[in-house]
């Protein structure tokens, strides 16, 4: 599965070297945070007959949100979205030791194929790489944000029936898997949980 790229590829910096042999990692989510990345609702399809209210209280979280840290939205660059997850579809940004910043592009696929449309998603990462005009790694791997997480200093989590699903990776062992992730986020070690919460529209992600 080859990931779609926007038109303006070409203008984007895309290292040879992977982010871990650079010297990136992925941050843990407690570690100090310049920026938040957020995109309204707006599909009435995920909000059904309370919109307003979800959009409401959307506008509320960006207020209380402000006070702390920037927020910015997909809609302040006037992108086109399918929908709001974007922790899942958005850009997976990694650091280094010099205060340097990065973002990885993986291939979201609206968790296994469930909610088609998601092609706009699919590339907002590469849109946010081009407005903050840093590096950014275009993977063909299928991972949402929320199907991992990090402690920063070497460790990933994640669920085997997520990233082992067949309607994520099916072509891809669970080692090649592991390869991705270190070489992405400078991670050294997996910790793999059989899987999430019965039901989960996600396929288990570990933020459940």
């Amino acid at each position: 599965m080859a990931h779609p790229l926007i038109d303006a590829i070409g203008e984007l910096a895309r290292p040879a070297q992977t982010a871990r042999e650079l010297g990136f990692r992925m941050p843990a989510e407690w570690e100090p945070q310049s920026c938040v990345w957020l995109t309204q609702p707006h599909c009435e399809t995920t909000w059904p007959g309370c919109l307003d209210q979800a959009i409401g209280q959307w506008e509320k979280l960006v207020t209380l949100l402000r006070k702390r840290v920037e927020v910015k939205t997909t809609q302040d660059l006037n992108l086109e979205t399918d929908d709001s997850w974007i922790r899942d579809y958005g850009p997976i940004f990694v650091v280094n030791d010099e205060g340097g910043i990065a973002c990885h592009d993986f291939i979201f696929n609206c968790w296994g194929g469930k909610y088609a449309p998601w092609e706009h998603d699919d590339v907002v990462p590469q849109h946010v790489a081009r407005e903050l005009d840093v590096p950014v790694w275009v993977h063909d791997l299928v991972l949402e944000g929320g199907s991992i997480e990090v402690n920063g200093v070497g460790t990933v989590m994640t669920t085997e029936q997520c990233l082992l699903h067949p309607n994520r990776n099916a072509h891809l062992s669970r080692e090649e898997i592991e390869s991705v992730l270190h070489s992405a986020l400078g991670t050294r070690h997996v910790i793999w949980l059989p899987g999430g919460i019965d039901g989960d529209d996600t396929d288990g992600h570990i933020d459940d």
